[in-house]
């Protein structure tokens, strides 16, 4: 598929749309997430961002 004399790669035109979704869902998910892992989902963010995160063993 060739959108202005380029080839469309990935979602394409439909980035958009996606973004959009994602900006309503981004704050639910964010609530659902901290409660259902029991908070820890701060501590696994800040050890990712640290690069603490072993490849294979996110969730220890």
């Amino acid at each position: 598929m060739y959108y202005q004399s380029r080839p469309v790669v990935g979602l394409g035109s439909s980035w958009g749309q996606v973004l959009d979704v994602l900006e309503q869902i981004i704050p639910v998910y964010d609530k659902v997430n901290s409660f259902i892992s029991l908070g820890k989902d701060l501590e696994f963010r800040e050890r990712g961002i640290r690069g603490r995160v072993n490849r294979g063993r996110l969730g220890s």
